[in-house]
């Protein structure tokens, strides 16, 4: 859970002041718990980079549970990074900025592998040479690493 919170406010996080939310994940996307009371500037909810204007209270309840979910096949590290501004709305001094930024460690998984095959039947005449093309293996995981295949006929 990521909550907001503004000691200019004297707990009054439940006002009607209006909010700046930015928030950015380089490698994946994320999901706000809800997007009720949110007016979305950039981006929109399940994307990598959004920015949204709301009542305070709203962006707590959007920020109650937020799901992150990492681009197909990517494994390392990614920062979800938020920035906030009160837009001037709290306090002295005009407008009030905050940034944090939450590390992601994304582990590797073994994908499976997949054939790529021409349409079947394959039709030879008997005693004849027959040229089989197109069969293709794909392995995300290899990357440009040399992969070890046997082929038999039955």
């Amino acid at each position: 859970t990521v909550s907001l919170s503004d000691m200019d406010m004297n707990g009054r996080e439940t006002s009607n002041s209006i909010v700046s939310i930015e928030i950015n994940a380089t490698f994946g996307t994320v999901e706000l718990a809800t997007t009720a009371g949110l007016y979305f500037l950039k981006g929109s909810n399940r994307s990598s980079s959004l920015t949204f204007m709301a009542k305070f209270c709203n962006v707590n309840k959007a920020l109650s549970r937020i799901l992150y979910q990492p681009f197909q096949n990517f494994n390392g590290d990614d920062l979800l990074s938020f920035f906030v501004s009160d837009l001037g709305n709290e306090g002295i001094g005009g407008e009030l900025t905050a940034t944090i930024g939450i590390p992601i460690s994304i582990l590797p998984v073994d994908d499976d592998k997949m054939w790529l095959t021409p349409e079947y039947p394959i039709v030879c005449g008997e005693e004849e040479l027959c040229t089989i093309s197109g069969v293709v293996l794909t392995d995300p995981d290899s990357g440009e690493n040399i992969v070890h295949v046997e082929v038999s006929v039955v």
